[in-house]
C-alpha cells in the first residue's frame, strides 16, 4: 500500500469523469469487499444460535470488511491528493510569475480557472454509486444477523 500511495498520478482535468482509469481499482475492491460480507452471511447462516461471543466476532468482521474497501481507497487518496497539491502549487506559481512581469489579464484568468478546475478535482477514487453500492454490501450481513436472531433460519 504504501507504493500505490507514492505513486505519481498524473490528473488530467480534461479527462471526462476525471479518474476512469482508477475506478476499476474501486470496483475491484468493491467486488473484494462484496465477496467478503456474503462470506459473514454464510458463516452467519452456518453457525449456531446468536450469543455474545457471535456478535462480537461478527462485528469484528463486518469492520474488517469496510476496512478491506477502504485501506487501497485510502493509499489512492493520498496519492491523489499528493499530485492535486503539486499541480496547484505549479499553476499558483506560474500565476504569479505571470502577474508580476506582464499582466496579460487572459493568462490570468486562464490560471485562476485552471486553478480552480484543479481544485474541484475530487480526491478519492470511488465514486458516490460506488460507495452507494459498498453500504448495500454491508447491509447484507446485518439483514442476515438480525434474520438470524429473529430466528428465521435454523440453528
Amino acid at each position: 500500500m504504501k507504493k500505490l500511495a507514492n505513486y505519481p498520478i498524473r490528473l488530467n482535468i480534461l479527462e471526462p469523469g476525471r479518474f476512469p482509469k482508477l475506478e476499476p481499482i474501486a470496483k475491484f475492491s468493491l467486488k473484494g469487499a462484496f465477496a467478503y460480507f456474503l462470506g459473514i452471511s454464510a458463516a452467519t447462516v452456518l453457525t449456531t444460535g446468536p450469543s455474545l461471543f457471535f456478535i462480537v466476532v461478527e462485528s469484528v468482521l463486518f469492520v474488517l470488511g469496510l476496512i478491506l474497501f477502504f485501506v487501497p481507497q485510502y493509499a489512492l487518496h493520498k496519492s491523489i491528493k499528493k499530485s492535486k497539491t503539486t499541480m496547484l502549487g505549479s499553476v499558483s506559481q506560474k500565476f504569479q510569475e505571470e502577474y508580476r512581469k506582464e499582466k496579460d489579464y487572459l493568462k490570468i484568468l486562464t490560471f485562476c480557472t485552471l486553478f480552480d478546475e484543479i481544485e474541484k478535482l475530487r480526491e478519492w477514487p470511488f465514486t458516490v454509486t460506488i460507495l452507494n453500492q459498498l453500504i448495500v454490501s454491508a447491509f447484507i450481513p446485518v439483514v442476515t444477523w438480525i434474520l438470524k436472531i429473529l430466528k428465521l433460519f435454523p440453528s
